[in-house]
C-alpha cells in the first residue's frame, strides 16, 4: 500500500461534528492503525453516544480486532480481545472479560511508543483466530448436512 486512504466522507461527516482538535487527533491516529495494518477494512458504526471506526480483516464488524471509538472529548484506541494481549506495563486501560483500550486526549499521546506494538499484536491474534474460526464453522455445517 502507498498510503492510507483518505477517510469516507461519510466518517468525515460525522467526525465533524465535534471539534477540530479531536476531528485531528481521531484521524492522527486512524494513520497510525492503518499504517501499522494496512490490510484491514476500516468499518464506521455510529451510534447515539459514540463514533466507532473499527478495523477488520474481514466486512464483520464482529471480527474486528480493534477500534477507534470517538465521544465527545477525547478517543479511545480499544483492542475488542485485549486481555489477550501481553501488557506487562499495565499501559492498557480496562478490567473486562475482553477488551481493553488506550485514551486519547492530545496529540501528545499519540507518542506512546507501545501503541503500534499493541495494534500489531492485536492484527496477529485476529489472524491466528480466523482460519480457527472459518473452521469451526465449516465443521458445524459438515455436522448439519449428515
Amino acid at each position: 500500500m502507498t498510503g492510507v486512504p483518505n477517510p469516507d466522507p461519510k466518517l468525515m461527516k460525522h467526525l465533524t461534528t465535534r471539534g477540530k482538535p479531536l476531528v485531528d487527533l481521531v484521524l492522527a491516529l486512524r494513520k497510525i492503525v492503518l499504517t501499522e495494518v494496512p490490510a484491514a477494512h476500516e468499518l464506521v458504526v455510529n451510534v447515539s453516544y459514540a463514533l466507532a471506526l473499527n478495523y477488520s480483516f474481514t466486512v464483520s464488524v464482529k471480527e474486528a480486532f480493534c477500534g477507534i471509538v470517538v465521544y465527545r472529548e477525547h478517543c479511545n484506541l480499544s483492542f475488542y480481545q485485549g486481555s489477550q494481549i501481553a501488557d506487562p506495563q499495565k499501559h492498557l486501560i480496562g478490567d473486562g472479560k475482553l477488551q481493553r483500550h488506550l485514551q486519547f486526549k492530545s496529540p501528545d499521546d499519540l507518542k506512546r511508543p507501545y501503541i503500534r506494538e499493541f495494534l500489531q499484536a492485536a492484527a496477529e491474534q485476529a489472524e491466528k483466530e480466523r482460519p480457527q474460526k472459518s473452521a469451526g464453522k465449516s465443521a458445524k455445517a459438515a455436522g448439519r448436512s449428515k
